[in-house]
């Protein structure tokens, strides 16, 4: 009897710690800046795109669905962004400290930012990536275009489950850093210059954001891994950090 009032109490604190975690982040002003210019900058591409390849449009669903969220590999820096300063706003002004009188358990508290920010990230990217892929419906709607929906449903939900993953991937980073321009920087480079340079190579499927186009685009490279392959390669990036971001929590004074 004792053991399982003791459990119900440990849910409810963790479930409090995750409810404040959420509460702590939709108060941020930065969060939303992140969030609505990421979503400006898609609605930018999607419009802009379309017009660039009108012409070499075939109405095939494959290229409407590539086409539709291909404005995602260019904004996706944005989750990247959103899970860096989620976790370094944290450490401005001291506010570490705050958080760690109020849920001393660093474990606890890490996972608590860590599912707090899921559904933050989640439905922020399910509702970019449908926004990007329903604009691009409206600019061919004059155009004999082949739709399969139950496809189309699937690589959108691939892709938003690949930029939440990828914002908790960025957010663990930024706890082991605790400086969010570092961060960012390296991040920025990595994704608009080193990435795009070692695509080709073999090795380039087994990072995060190259190995993840296979999962939300229908035409993947025939030397692509099997999706299974892309879906282990995110998860085990975002293990990696995530539990070296609790183990350097712990361990370390503030």
């Amino acid at each position: 009897m004792m053991e399982t009032i003791k459990k119900a109490k440990m849910k409810r604190t963790f479930g409090n710690s995750v409810y404040a975690e959420m509460s702590k982040l939709s108060s941020l002003p930065f969060i939303w800046l992140i969030l609505f210019g990421t979503l400006a900058m898609t609605i930018i591409f999607a419009l802009v795109f379309p017009i660039n390849t009108r012409e070499n449009f075939s109405g095939e669903a494959a290229d409407f669905i590539n086409l539709g969220l291909t404005p995602i590999t260019y904004t996706h820096a944005g989750f990247y962004i959103l899970g860096v300063i989620a976790s370094c706003s944290e450490y401005i002004g001291g506010q570490i400290r705050t958080t760690l009188t109020v849920i001393p358990n660093r474990i606890e508290q890490r996972l608590a930012a860590t599912v707090g920010i899921i559904p933050v990230a989640f439905i922020s990217a399910l509702v970019i990536c449908v926004i990007s892929v329903t604009i691009t419906y409206f600019m061919f709607n004059n155009i004999d275009m082949e739709i399969d929906m139950w496809l189309t449903m699937r690589m959108i939900l691939n892709a938003a489950i690949y930029l939440t993953m990828m914002t908790i991937f960025s957010s663990a980073m930024g706890i082991i850093v605790r400086r969010s321009i570092p961060v960012v920087g390296g991040l920025m480079v990595y994704l608009f210059i080193v990435s795009p340079l070692l695509v080709g190579q073999s090795f380039a499927f087994y990072l995060p954001d190259v190995a993840s186009t296979t999962l939300w685009f229908t035409n993947a490279p025939e030397e692509a891994p099997p999706s299974i392959i892309a879906w282990m390669v995110l998860i085990g990036w975002t293990l990696v950090f995530l539990i070296a971001s609790i183990v350097i929590t712990k361990r370390r004074d503030m």
